[in-house]
Parts: structure tokens; sequence; C-alpha cells
């Protein structure tokens, strides 16, 4: 089948040398160009190697039924729905990524090929199993520098890596270049068990945790929304999530999950329930008010990489108010560039006892925070609302639609 690819995604030096990726209707392809495409034929037609590499973390691979004018030959990859940065990730993530690198690298050399380069960028999560998806990135069998310099950087000594350690491990020699570079790869595997694992902490850790069977009005009332619009929706971010106790829910329900929180411990606690339970939950470190930064030219924003139908935003926008000094008009922005087709917001009004508090000792004028006028900034974006009670008393939820 002839088609026509747009819209490219490629990454890293090596895409332009030896094709570009592009994501057509829902699927991943990447380009080879026609001097390579022998190789990478022989390569993936390697059905035992290709099996393992696949066990080992790379992206799932096959030759595509499809070409173009320019292409003979195109691979198809798994779609990953949603796209993370490194920076995103919790330590055990982090760790659990630079795992699966050299799994694959040790694979790799098995059968006489290396990779070229060792960034992160070149890893998404699926949910919470690390993937190599910078299939350009296979190289036949050298012992590339670049790789070796990158990888420590990003993954070994930027993770907290011994930084003297690596340089003793480093393989020397000529001879027998492949069998010390397979005990090198095994030196910085078990050197990733020393690293300590202490993800940073706030407050909010400590928050009390929800009870699975002693439900407040609260959790009622959420899960009666979150359940009533489920048939039309299938996505969700649980924006402030804590230790993901909604996040779960939803997944129950069915969704596929994004939790994000500014405190890594929260999300190292979620990501290590939704690794051993293999939930469909992602698990990213994120800060709510700087969604719609641009990272830089190559790598998106988080909005531009991760949408979903509904949002959840409990125990949150009181906190943005007081304490990150956001006003509902930047609030509302936010909310509209993250969130498909609902947008569930806890308010918290000011006959509650901590507004009440904050109002008063506050060192600026708050007379805007009313529910009027967050609804007011909403409509802008989601012309339909409705209200419901929460709990404890002076908290609403409101449930905001945006017109299909």
């Amino acid at each position: 089948m002839k088609i026509e690819l747009t819209n490219s995604l490629a990454r890293g030096s090596l895409s332009k040398s030896f094709g570009t990726v592009y994501r057509f209707n829902n699927h991943i392809y990447r380009t080879i160009e026609n001097m390579y495409k022998d190789q990478v034929r022989d390569f993936v037609s390697n059905r035992a190697m290709m099996k393992k590499l696949h066990q080992k973390g790379l992206i799932n691979t096959i030759i595509a039924p499809v070409h173009t004018d320019q292409y003979d030959l195109i691979l198809e990859h798994k779609l990953i729905e949603f796209e993370s940065h490194s920076n995103e990730w919790c330590l055990s993530a982090k760790i659990d990524a630079s795992y699966m690198v050299l799994e694959l690298l040790e694979e790799l050399v098995k059968h006489d090929w290396f990779l070229w380069d060792g960034v992160p960028f070149n890893v998404l999560f699926d949910y919470t199993e690390p993937k190599w998806i910078d299939f350009h990135s296979i190289v036949p069998f050298t012992l590339h520098t670049c790789f070796i310099n990158e990888f420590n950087y990003y993954f070994f000594s930027g993770i907290g890596g011994n930084k003297a350690l690596w340089d003793k491990m480093l393989p020397h020699g000529d001879e027998k270049v492949k069998e010390n570079t397979l005990v090198f790869i095994e030196k910085i595997r078990e050197s990733l068990l020393t690293i300590p694992i202490n993800p940073k902490k706030t407050p909010w850790f400590d928050y009390p945790r929800l009870s699975d069977t002693d439900l407040d009005d609260k959790q009622k009332s959420t899960l009666q929304i979150i359940e009533k619009v489920k048939p039309n929706c299938e996505t969700f971010l649980d924006i402030g999530c804590n230790v993901g106790w909604y996040s779960r829910a939803a997944h129950d329900m069915g969704y596929r999950v994004v939790a994000i929180d500014v405190d890594e411990a929260c999300i190292a606690e979620l990501y290590a329930y939704t690794k051993e339970t293999k939930s469909k939950i992602l698990p990213l470190v994120s800060d709510f008010k700087t969604c719609l930064d641009v990272l830089n030219q190559t790598h998106p924003n988080f909005v531009n990489r991760i949408q979903c139908d509904v949002t959840l935003s409990l125990a949150l926008l009181h906190h943005l108010v007081f304490f990150q000094h956001l006003d509902f008009p930047f609030i509302a922005e936010r909310l509209d560039a993250l969130t498909k087709k609902i947008a569930i917001v806890q308010f918290i009004t000011r006959e509650d006892s901590y507004v009440k508090h904050w109002l008063k000792t506050a060192d600026r004028n708050y007379d805007w925070y009313t529910m009027d006028n967050f609804i007011s900034s909403m409509t802008k974006y989601f012309p339909k609302h409705e209200i419901f009670e929460s709990s404890p008393v002076g908290r609403k939820l409101i449930v905001f639609e945006k017109k299909l």
C-alpha cells in the first residue's frame, strides 16, 4: 500500500542520515534510506533475534506493509500513547530505564550489534515498561564512545552512580573487546544496585491516606462522576494525584491513566504499585504551573505530549492560588490545554477553614477568589458545568464540559 507521510517525529542526529520517523493515522512509521534497506531488512527478518530484543526492551518493530515513492522499506513501531521525558521520571523509573538499556545492549552485543547513542530521549515508558524507541541507533558492533559517554552522563552518573567506579569499569584494549564489553555491561548493572533511592518529599506526602472501604462524600461523588462520563471517555489525567487513589480507581473503571504530582515520593510509591500490578497508569513528576512551558525545539512541552479526555484536580486549586499565586485565567488556560472533554475540579470556598485562615494572613488582595469568578474563567473553554457537593463542608465539585 502506498502512503504519503507527513508530520515528522524525527529524533536525534542520526535520523536524517538513515531515515525519518512519522506518525500517520495513529501508526508510527520509520523510513529507511534505500542504501540501508537490505541490512535493515535482514536485521528485522531475524525473528529469533528480534523476539529477544523485544523482550529486552526494543520497541515492537515490524516491516510495514506500506511504501512511498521515495522509500521501498518502512518499519512500523508500536505506538506509545503518552510521551514522557526523563526529567518527569522518578528515580526508580530512571533506574529501570537504565537497566533496560543495558539489557538491550547486552543482547545486541551478543549478536554483533551496538547502540550509537545513549540518551534518555530514546526511551519512552509504556506505562511502567521502559522501551527503546530509536531503531536508527542500532549499528554494527564497535565499542562506540558516543554511547558510553552519553550513558554515563545521562543514565549512570546522572542518577547518582559512582563516577570513580565508572572509570575503573571501562573496557580497555583491543583484544577480546566483545567479551570485555559484556563484562563492562554486567559491572554497570551491579553498580546500579548501589544507588540509594530516597525520593524527595513535600509536606503533602504525609497527607491522610484515603480509605478503600470507608468512603467520604468527596470520594463517593467523584467516583460517581468519573463512572458516569466513562462511556464517552477513555483517558484520564489525575493532576496533583498524591499517591494515586483516584488514579487507581479510574484505572479499575477502564481508563488509561496519567498521574502527575510535584512530590517525587508520591510518584515513586504509585510507580511501585503500577509496576507490581502492571496497571495502565503512567506516574510522572510534573508541575501544573509549567505544563505549557516550552522545553526545546525537539521535545515539546507537556500539553503537546499529554492530553486526556478527563482531567481531575482535587484539593489543588486553592494551593495553586494561595501558594503559587496563580490566577483563575491562568489555571483555566492550562486545564483547557490538558483536557479533551471533561474537567472535574474541586473548589474550596471562602467559608472553608483553611481558606479563611489564608485570606486573613495573605499579603495580597484575594477579593477575586470566588466560585463564580472561577466558573466565569472556565466558561471561556468549557461552556457547560454542573456543581456537586463535596466534603468537608465548604467544598464543591464542579464538572466542566467542552462543546464537542
